[in-house]
């Protein structure tokens, strides 16, 4: 289970089982928060009531775009590519490529593979061309 503050970290990697779980949870959130809001508000009309659902449903935002992000750092790719996510066919690529591609084996520039974080591994090139380099394990 994460912490609070991972929950809302854009630092480090999230896998793919990660990222999916999150996005289902974030994206159920956020639909209860927005429908609560429109519920309140046509009920009381008072809007007072809707800011502290205001306030969860920006912090849901937040949780669903670090976890976006970490996916991204997984990939091997910057942050920066959820600016990507707003651009037509260009989001149905990444969405694909978030959901579906494996993320980069062993550590990466954004920190060690989240699927075998103590794994050490030797200095040599693998079966997919690649060159992994020994992570930290102690």
């Amino acid at each position: 289970m994460e912490t609070l503050a991972e929950l809302f970290s854009f630092q480090g990697r999230a896998n793919r089982a990660n990222y999916i779980i999150h996005q289902i949870i974030d994206d159920f959130v956020i639909f209860l928060l927005v429908l609560s809001m429109i519920f309140v508000g046509l009920a009381t009309g008072i809007p007072l009531i809707v800011l502290p659902l205001a306030g969860l449903l920006i912090g849901g935002v937040t949780a669903a775009t670090a976890v976006t992000v970490r996916r991204f750092h997984d990939l091997n790719m910057s942050g920066w590519h959820i600016f990507g996510m707003m651009v037509p066919l260009w989001n149905v690529y990444l969405g694909f490529k978030l959901v579906f591609q494996k993320g980069t084996l062993g550590p990466n520039h954004y920190g060690q593979d989240p699927l075998m974080p103590n794994r050490v591994m030797d200095d040599h090139l693998l079966d997919d061309g690649y060159e992994y380099y020994e992570a930290d394990a102690r």
